[in-house]
């Protein structure tokens, strides 16, 4: 299997996807332990990962309805 991969070094539990760059997402969610992370069967510590932000802190453009409702 080629890509991102997390394995549970508890429970062995496997994740895969793309959503393992997020660092919420590097914890499994069967016995909270940090998962082992994986890219193309090399393994990779979590300093080789790009910071991913909130979504909630980023900046956005103001919607249509947005901009009419500041006027």
């Amino acid at each position: 299997m080629s890509g991102m991969k997390g394995v549970c070094p508890k429970c062995g539990t496997i994740y895969a996807g793309w959503a393992l760059n997020n660092p919420k997402e590097q914890i499994c969610g069967r016995c909270s332990c940090a998962l082992e992370l994986f890219r193309d069967d090399v393994r990779i510590s979590r300093s080789d990962l790009p910071v991913i932000p909130d979504a909630d802190k980023m900046p956005y453009e103001k919607t249509k309805q947005e901009k009419v409702e500041a006027n």
